[in-house]
């Protein structure tokens, strides 16, 4: 009926875990959760530890277990009660457990006969063979807070971070056509002409022209103008025009980018 720790649902939390039992053993496993280990008996963790989540963590004398183990943990999307023990048997059949709630922080359970609208947690299932009936929980008074004097002093070690990394960019969109340029040319007295397919045809629409490079299906680069796209054999041509004093770098290119999100590029050749 104990209520220990109730933490937030996405929350990252720093847990200790201390064994106060000399020269005993005790693979402690925390239920539904992985967690990081920070360090043991003050000590950075051995590499299979350092960048291995886990749920069991050893406590006792020996070379792979520690007196005291530092672990960040994070609660994700499910909700509800849990559970943490010793998978020593013989502990967890005499009670060497804890029951910890993963809660909602934007709903509060809260106690509808208490005028002072006190918060309470999930009610304790009791099974019988009949079904299950729900008896009241009684919490610790740090099941919400913790050790504030512990966390007060605790620092992380440099490098270690508990919120999560950014995510990566979107992809970029699926193209809805294909563009090919077909010649780039550029003559002496700088005039630069740039020429190409795109397929399916679409009326009404350009083609774009950089002097650039493509990457990732995207033109990048200074953008020198666009040319009308017709129809001609049942595709798509467009032939691009334009005076230019000087193409960066040499050997420059050029890159064309369609409507529907394709791109291309050629390396100009002189004339």
């Amino acid at each position: 009926h104990r209520l220990s720790a109730a933490p937030d649902e996405g929350a990252a939390e720093i847990w200790h875990l201390r064994n106060g039992g000399e020269g005993w053993s005790h693979p402690v496993h925390i239920h539904f959760e992985e967690g990081r280990i920070i360090s043991r008996d003050d000590k950075p963790p051995q590499a299979w530890d350092k960048w291995a989540r886990k749920d069991v963590y050893r406590l006792g004398p020996f070379a792979d277990s520690g007196r005291d183990v530092v672990l960040a943990i994070r609660f994700r999307e499910f909700m509800g009660t849990y559970m943490e023990h010793c998978h020593n048997t013989q502990h967890e059949d005499k009670a060497m457990l804890l029951r910890w709630d993963v809660q909602d922080p934007n709903k509060p359970i809260r106690d509808p006969n208490d005028p002072n609208n006190t918060l309470i947690a999930l009610p304790t299932p009791m099974p019988d063979w009949n079904g299950v009936a729900y008896e009241d929980t009684f919490t610790l008074e740090t099941y919400k807070t913790g050790d504030v004097l512990l966390a007060q002093t605790f620092e992380l070690p440099d490098g270690f971070a508990t919120a999560d990394p950014p995510p990566p960019p979107p992809p970029p969109p699926v193209a809805t056509d294909t563009i090919v340029v077909t010649r780039a040319s550029l003559t002496k007295r700088g005039v630069l002409r740039v020429e190409g397919t795109v397929t399916p045809f679409t009326g009404g629409t350009k083609a774009t022209v950089f002097n650039g490079v493509e990457s990732n299906g995207v033109c990048s680069g200074a953008t020198l103008g666009s040319a009308d796209i017709r129809k001609s054999k049942g595709k798509g041509v467009f032939r691009f025009q334009t005076s230019v004093k000087g193409l960066v770098p040499p050997p420059a290119t050029v890159c064309a980018a369609s409507p529907g999100g394709d791109a291309d590029q050629e390396t100009v050749r002189l004339r």
